[in-house]
């Protein structure tokens, strides 16, 4: 979805599963040794030249930062996921090529294998158990006849985006553009002659905090689920879009900064006409 190949939350969702459970049987074929036709190790090598296709695709055109491989816990751009790549294609050919001529090519578990898998399946469930979602999901677009349906809460006002006209800005809180953009879209945010601002936010509540904190951002924010985020964004956000009685009329994007309010006025006024 971050890769702008699949915007559909359902795809999305049936992409990660089919991928998770290709991953972990292909893991468990290599682990334990099995080589018939090598089979395992052509897999391996398709499989990673084809992330490789997907993650070129997402720099060049959609301007990737983070191409997501470890998740939060280490952050790797494009250029340096695709060097790894190379070396686990170069490593798997060469383990390839060395066990060319090796006998037992047939799926032969032993105690010390079904060991490491039964470990990796206990740290697998023990980091899953300690990242389990909040009981409180964020807010939900439930309205199929409208754009957008969500209800803003800056803690003081409740902002209904089906009734009346707003400016709608989508940002991640760990995308730096939208840190950047910050200082222009409360320029916005402070017009009175615009409509409401509010952001719909892609991240969760500690990294919410830290987006307030490191850009002294002070409009309405509201954390939405990360899939149906994305299928808000047309290349990589930041976006901003004009809304009207939850109908989405414009959208802006931009390299920099974002439009001053003149132009961001005068495109209004065009759709109304």
């Amino acid at each position: 979805s971050a890769y702008g190949v699949l915007k559909d939350s359902t795809l999305v969702n049936l992409a990660a599963y089919f991928t998770l459970a290709l991953e972990s049987i292909l893991g468990a074929a290599l682990v334990a040794g099995w080589r018939k036709q090598a089979i395992s190790f052509k897999v391996s090598i398709g499989l990673t030249v084809i992330f490789s296709f997907l993650i070129t695709y997402a720099w060049l055109v959609n301007g990737l930062i983070d191409c997501g491989c470890f998740g939060d816990y280490i952050k790797m751009n494009a250029p340096q996921s695709l060097t790894k790549n190379v070396l686990i294609i170069a490593l798997t050919g060469y383990a390839w090529y060395g066990l060319r001529n090796a006998q037992s090519p047939e799926f032969t578990p032993k105690a010390k294998i079904q060991c490491i898998g039964g470990l990796g399946a206990l740290i697998v469930l023990a980091i899953t158990m300690t990242h389990l979602p909040e009981p409180k999901d964020p807010v939900l677009n439930t309205d199929p006849d409208k754009d957008i349906t969500y209800t803003v809460n800056d803690g003081e006002n409740n902002f209904d985006l089906t009734t009346g006209d707003f400016l709608v800005a989508f940002l991640n809180t760990d995308c730096d553009h939208c840190k950047d953009s910050v200082p222009g879209l409360t320029e916005l945010a402070e017009d009175d002659s615009l409509p409401t601002f509010v952001a719909l936010m892609m991240g969760n509540e500690e990294k919410l905090d830290t987006f307030i904190f490191d850009t002294e951002a002070n409009f309405p924010m509201q954390l939405i689920p990360n899939l149906e985020f994305m299928e808000y964004i047309k290349i990589a956000p930041p976006i901003l879009y004009f809304s009207q009685d939850g109908m989405l009329k414009h959208h802006w994007e931009w390299q920099e900064e974002p439009p001053a309010p003149s132009a961001i006025a005068q495109d209004i006024a065009a759709q109304k006409e």
